[in-house]
């Protein structure tokens, strides 16, 4: 049982003009998000990330920008 969790943080917002203006910038200022260069390739998330989200003995869960709560 994976008890422990550990928040990743995509440096975007999670709605489709959020993904939208995360790709402008990324293709016309060299805008970085290192989640999204582990995770994804363009548009779908990568076999070796999924894979090793599988594998590890804790969970790992994705959130964006606007999705993080208070706590």
């Amino acid at each position: 049982m994976k008890k422990h969790i550990i928040y990743c943080i995509y440096n975007a917002e999670g709605s489709l003009m959020g993904e939208i203006n995360y790709l402008w910038k990324k293709y016309t200022s060299n805008f970085k998000c290192s989640l999204c260069d582990i995770t994804h390739k363009i548009f779908f998330e990568k076999l070796e990330w999924k894979q090793y989200v599988q594998k590890v003995n804790f969970r790992l869960k994705t959130i964006h920008l606007d999705e993080q709560t208070s706590d």
